[in-house]
C-alpha cells in the first residue's frame, strides 16, 4: 500500500480537487476525499492545497491514522485503505502477456524456427 494523489482541475468551479489513489494496485479512494478535508494537517488544504496533500499523503504512508479529532474518523480511515502489497499483479495484464506470449510462439512455429 502506497498512496498518492494527482491534482486534478473541476470543470464547473475552475478550482482543483484532489484525487488520491494506490500506486501499487492503481485503486481509487474516493473516501480519503472526505476524511482530507476534516483532517487536522500542519499546512492548511485552502490556502496551499498541494503541501497538505503531501502531508496526507505521508501521514498515511507512514501509518499515522490520528490526524482527526475522533479516534472513531481514524479507524475508518484505516478500514477504508486498500492495503495491498507490492507484489500485486494485474490479472489483465498478466492475461495479455501471456496471450502475446502464445502468439509469438505459435508464429515462430509456423516459420519452423525455436
Amino acid at each position: 500500500m502506497k498512496y498518492n494523489f494527482e491534482l486534478i482541475r473541476c470543470i464547473n468551479s475552475g478550482k482543483y480537487r484532489p484525487r488520491f489513489y494506490c500506486e501499487h494496485c492503481n485503486k481509487t479512494n474516493l473516501y480519503l476525499s472526505a476524511c482530507f478535508h476534516s483532517a487536522h494537517l500542519h499546512n492548511d488544504y485552502r490556502y496551499n492545497l498541494q503541501e497538505a496533500c503531501k502531508e496526507f499523503v505521508a501521514n498515511i504512508n507512514n501509518h499515522k491514522y490520528n490526524m482527526f479529532d475522533n479516534k472513531k474518523s481514524g479507524k475508518l480511515l484505516k478500514a477504508s485503505l486498500c492495503h495491498c502489497s507490492i507484489n500485486v499483479v494485474c490479472i489483465k495484464a498478466h492475461k495479455a502477456k501471456v496471450k502475446a506470449k502464445a502468439l509469438v510462439n505459435a508464429g515462430m512455429h509456423k516459420l519452423h524456427i525455436k
